[in-house]
């Protein structure tokens, strides 16, 4: 089956057929046919993935994404697993609380800031309009103060 795949996804399916590859048969015999296919069907045909490369650039992140997930699903022990699992929700957890407490910072800070309210105690969100003196005014007005008229001070 073919899915639609970015060019990097299909370089790392080749990375990762090349890995698996070079596996012991009993693991390789581990991961489904099915899965296998999949990721013979998707990868890169153009791409080259040889020993020397891996070792001098490095696997793409997705290749090592890809291997982790191989891992995870077909190679460890339904205990170990279900470790990995936990662990997995208990990071995930720890995530979601420092975002919510970043979160209440700025709810806070904010809500320190802003005590311009109105009668319903919404915040006051209407624009200030600023009425500047035109240059020629401000003239007129210094040399009428500089005469000592008091037409000029308003």
């Amino acid at each position: 089956m073919m899915i639609n795949t970015d060019s990097k996804y299909s370089r790392a399916f080749s990375e990762v057929i090349f890995i698996l590859n070079s596996l012991d048969k009993g693991l390789y015999e581990l991961i489904p046919t099915a899965f296998i296919k999949l990721i013979k069907d998707n990868m890169d045909e153009d791409y080259v993935v040889t020993k020397e490369h891996l070792n001098t650039v490095g696997m793409l992140p997705e290749t090592k994404a890809i291997l982790s997930l191989i891992y995870r699903d077909f190679f460890i022990s339904d205990s170990a697993r279900d470790e990995l699992k936990e662990a997995d929700k208990e990071a995930l957890a720890k995530e979601e609380k420092s975002y919510e407490n970043i979160f209440k910072k700025d709810a806070k800070n904010v809500s320190e800031e802003s005590t311009d309210l109105d009668k319903n105690g919404e915040e006051n969100t209407q624009l200030i309009v600023k009425k500047e003196e035109k240059w020629y005014k401000k003239i007129f007005r210094k040399i009428l103060g500089f005469f000592g008229s008091s037409k000029g001070e308003s």
